[in-house]
C-alpha cells in the first residue's frame, strides 16, 4: 500500500532531521478553489493530508480533529469552525467542484441527493436536510492514495535549488 509506504518515509525523512512543510498548491484553481471555501483551506487541507501520509488516519473526521488540536488556524474554537469548513468542502466536491476547472460555487444538483452504500442501503438527502447531508459526507469519506503513476504523486522534484515532494490523495466514501 502506498500509504505505508509513504508514512516509512516520512518517518525516515524525519528521522534524519528533514520535516516536510506546506509550500503551495501545485494547482492555481484547485488553490482558488479551496480558498473559495475559506482563505486558509489550502494550508488546513495539507496539514491533514500530511498527518493521512504521518499514518496518524485516513478518515476525514479524525484528520480534522488532528489539524484543529494542532493550533494551524486561530479561532474562538478551531474544532468547531474547521468542522464547519470541512463539511462545506465536502459538499462542494460532491455537488461538483473538481480541482482542474474554476468553481462558481454553483451547486450541479439542487433537488437532494441519492447514495447507495455497499450493502445496498440507499440513502436520500433532500435540499431542506443539508446539515443530515454534511454531517454523513465528514462521518463516512476517507483520503485515499492516487495511482503513483498520475499527475507525479510521490516524486521529489527541484526547482530553483530546493526541493519538493508531491503529493495528492483522492476522497472515497469509507467501506
Amino acid at each position: 500500500m502506498i500509504f505505508s509506504i509513504l508514512k516509512y518515509k516520512f518517518d525516515y525523512l524525519h528521522s534524519i532531521g528533514i520535516y516536510v512543510v506546506f509550500i503551495k498548491t501545485d494547482n492555481e484553481t484547485l488553490d482558488l478553489n479551496l480558498r473559495m471555501v475559506t482563505f486558509e483551506m489550502p494550508t488546513i487541507f495539507a496539514k491533514m493530508m500530511k498527518s493521512y501520509f504521518e499514518g496518524k488516519s485516513s478518515i476525514i473526521l479524525k484528520l480534522f480533529y488532528i489539524v484543529a488540536e494542532n493550533d494551524v488556524i486561530h479561532t474562538l474554537d478551531n474544532k468547531v469552525y474547521l468542522r464547519n469548513k470541512v463539511k462545506e468542502l465536502l459538499t462542494n466536491i460532491m455537488l461538483g467542484m473538481i480541482p482542474a476547472k474554476m468553481w462558481t460555487g454553483d451547486y450541479e444538483a439542487t433537488g437532494g441527493y441519492i447514495i447507495v452504500k455497499d450493502d445496498g442501503d440507499v440513502v436520500c438527502y433532500h435540499i431542506y436536510n443539508q446539515n443530515a447531508f454534511r454531517n454523513y459526507m465528514l462521518a463516512n469519506t476517507r483520503f485515499d492514495t492516487p495511482s503513483k503513476s498520475k499527475h507525479g504523486f510521490g516524486t521529489i522534484y527541484e526547482e530553483n535549488g530546493e526541493q519538493y515532494l508531491k503529493l495528492n490523495v483522492q476522497i472515497r466514501f469509507v467501506k
